[in-house]
């Protein structure tokens, strides 16, 4: 059975014995050429390295994009805490001044029920 040209099989599953090339001897050592092997070797390490470049740069934006999460969380905490000083502040104060208009109308009630007034 022969695969045609082009087709998946073919091309992602090279048989050894049909992808040799007739008459060609190999030699031991580094002087040897390159061969189809050695070249899809290198494009897949090729493409393991950009893999693995990918994934680093995702993880260091990953880390960067967890930095400024943490920087707008403690600066929302920090807005919070200066607004419950805040608010603490102003209830205080609205307690007091309620506390002596109270304190005021009390005594104009009483004078005029005394016949102060």
């Amino acid at each position: 059975m022969h695969d045609a040209v082009g087709s998946p099989v073919s091309a992602n599953k090279p048989n050894g014995r049909d992808n040799e090339v007739k008459g060609a001897t190999t030699t031991s050592g580094s002087s040897r050429e390159p061969s189809d092997e050695d070249d899809e070797a290198g494009l897949c390490e090729q493409s393991t390295n950009a893999v693995d470049t990918k994934r680093l740069r995702r993880k260091d934006s990953n880390r960067e994009s967890a930095r400024r999460s943490r920087r707008r969380k403690q600066a929302h905490l920090s807005d919070l805490e200066w607004q419950v000083i805040y608010q603490t502040t102003f209830f205080s104060l609205f307690c007091f001044f309620l506390s002596f208009f109270f304190h005021v109308l009390f005594n104009i009630f009483y004078l005029r029920v005394n016949n102060f007034l």
